[in-house]
């Protein structure tokens, strides 16, 4: 499978996926600190014990995208990083 073609500077998006809203909004303030970004509510699970979030920023490179998607991955407060 090829890797797909990615025309940088772009708008790019994560979805992170955690147990609660606040811990998922610092760690992702934390993650992207001093970048502007948007976040948002996207679901909860049925039984209330996982939610999500989507993270919509501005990256300039591959290397950044990455390096984003990185530091998300190191927040405690974030199981999983799409």
């Amino acid at each position: 499978m090829s890797k797909p073609q990615i025309k940088y500077p772009c708008e790019w998006s994560y979805t992170i996926i955690g147990v609660e809203e606040r811990g998922l909004r610092e760690a992702a303030n934390q993650a992207l600190s001093g970048k502007v970004f948007s976040i948002a509510l996207s679901k909860k699970s049925k039984g209330g014990k996982y939610v999500s979030m989507n993270i919509t920023t501005h990256v300039a490179s591959e290397e950044e995208r990455n390096g984003i998607f990185k530091k998300l991955c190191g927040q405690t407060s974030i199981k999983i990083v799409i």
